[in-house]
């Protein structure tokens, strides 16, 4: 269905004022109870990168630059 039109990914930045505060509160709560991101992620059939956008949390993995 991911191929589908009505069906793709879209940014959050197309929809100013959209929050998505009640992922956020249930994975705070579940955080509690020992769930991870990766976790939430499966459990959804997500992507790690989407859950974290839906989320608000910041990729803190380090970045490969190459210098010269």
């Amino acid at each position: 269905m991911r191929t589908e039109e009505g069906f793709k990914p879209e940014p959050l930045e197309w929809y100013p004022g959209e929050q998505p505060t009640l992922l956020a509160q249930a994975f705070d709560l579940a955080c509690d109870h020992g769930l991870s991101i990766t976790q939430l992620a499966d459990q959804l059939a997500w992507k790690v990168p989407r859950i974290r956008e839906f989320l608000g949390v910041p990729d803190i993995r380090p970045v490969l630059r190459v210098m010269r």
